[in-house]
């Protein structure tokens, strides 16, 4: 999804919200966008007040604490006489927006609101047991959410192929009232490399709301399921397609560095930079408490950062230093990717339905040193890159996985920590 059609979503989300003088409170349009396939975090924000800064042509923000509540609210609304990004007047915008309750492109839609799962730690073990053995969790295994590699994997799986058009026989979101089955390819192998499909049947209970029940996983031919699979589909569903030339997912040195805004990077992702690293360059007089905030609850949390941001945009020094090793981790990771082109990393951002690039970044610019984060860049349509913001290891594996294992010396599930940082359900 391109930045006008973005902006012109936030835009219609807004529109439907009834509100005192055009103000409206931003815990109103998280679900909302959601919904219309917009994630800030997975855009690269920790928070929906930090991404819609982005939007600062249209939208404009204020934040109050009611004298009912102790906590802070943000609000925001549009600004009079705006000018749309994708428009050149408000009658042209009102024009491109959709009715009110549905947005400017399909859904994007869960599994589990597809289909009835049951238990999907269960639906999660026993596809991992079918498949070629892998590591599908990072460096320490939690028994209370396992396999958050694959579950990721799975879900934006079949987010890609419903985009797509390739649930079948549920195509474009019109189901085939005849068939009593559906099944996607998994995009995952057995030790045969053979490829798994998950495997549904018609849900015919009236205690669940999903058209469809999961019924397994299984190989085209394998007894039960596979069998079932044969019978009812005369071409076997495809893989999810990620890319269409090799050059989408590779770096081209040639075309120079990526342009990044550094202002955005730093200012809007401070919660991303490892604690003992920031430690050492933070304004004098902020207390940082970093792992405190994993006891923090969202907003608290969110005011938390907000403030480390502003104290370092406030202090020209600490500011200047993180941009300096930042531009030189870059120069780092080009040169790695100058003798192994495998260094940049392809990626899928779900909500966005693109392939971007993943550079390693060290803060220590030692070559043998720990990768601290990810830097995602694009390809632009006339062949530069920009670097869009940074994402913790978790994430950029994860999203990573989507297209493929990485096969890296720097991005491996073995030595990625879970990390606790903000979020954006706001």
């Amino acid at each position: 999804m391109d930045k006008d059609t973005v902006v012109n979503e936030i835009l219609c989300v807004m529109a439907d919200q009834n509100s005192e003088y055009g103000w409206i409170n931003l815990a109103t349009i998280g679900g909302p966008l959601k919904a219309a396939g917009i994630s800030p975090k997975e855009m690269g924000f920790f928070s929906l007040r930090s991404f819609l800064t982005e939007f600062s042509k249209q939208i404009e923000l204020k934040t109050e604490v009611p004298p009912e509540k102790s906590v802070r609210v943000h609000y925001a609304r549009v600004k009079e006489g705006f000018t749309n990004v994708s428009s050149d007047d408000e009658k042209e915008y009102k024009k491109t927006c959709a009715p009110k309750g549905q947005s400017l492109r399909p859904k994007i839609l869960d599994l589990e609101e597809w289909a009835f799962m049951g238990n999907l730690n269960t639906v999660l073990a026993n596809l991992k047991k079918k498949a070629l053995p892998e590591r599908w969790y990072y460096e320490k295994e939690d028994c209370n959410h396992p396999n958050p590699i694959l579950r990721s994997y799975l879900r934006y799986t079949f987010v890609k192929l419903y985009i797509d058009g390739q649930i079948e026989p549920n195509l474009n979101g019109v189901v085939d009232s005849k068939s009593n089955f559906a099944a996607f390819n998994t995009g995952i192998v057995n030790t045969l490399f053979d490829p798994i499909y998950a495997f549904f049947k018609k849900n015919k209970s009236n205690n669940f709301p999903q058209e469809w029940h999961f019924d397994g996983f299984c190989t085209a031919g394998e007894k039960g399921l596979g069998k079932l699979l044969l019978n009812n589909f005369s071409d076997l569903p495809k893989r999810a397609k990620f890319y269409n030339d090799f050059s989408d997912i590779t770096y081209d040195t040639n075309l120079g560095e990526p342009h990044c805004d550094w202002n955005h990077i730093i200012l809007e992702n401070v919660d991303r930079f490892p604690q003992s690293w920031l430690q050492d360059v933070l304004p004098p007089g902020f207390s940082f408490n970093f792992q405190n905030t994993s006891q923090m609850n969202r907003e608290d949390k969110e005011d938390y950062f907000a403030s480390l941001s502003e104290a370092i945009k406030e202090y020209p020094p600490a500011h200047t230093y993180i941009k300096v090793m930042l531009e030189s981790s870059l120069k780092l990771a080009l040169k790695r990717v100058e003798w192994n082109f495998r260094t940049a990393i392809p990626m899928y951002f779900p909500t966005r339905n693109i392939i971007s690039l993943l550079l390693p970044l060290s803060l220590a610019l030692d070559g043998t040193a720990k990768v601290d984060m990810a830097l995602v860049v694009e390809k632009t349509p006339k062949n530069n890159y920009i670097g869009h913001t940074i994402l913790p290891l978790e994430w950029a594996y994860s999203n990573a996985r989507l297209i493929t294992k990485p096969d890296s010396d720097w991005l491996n599930a073995e030595v990625i920590e879970s990390i606790n940082i903000m979020d954006d359900d706001c």
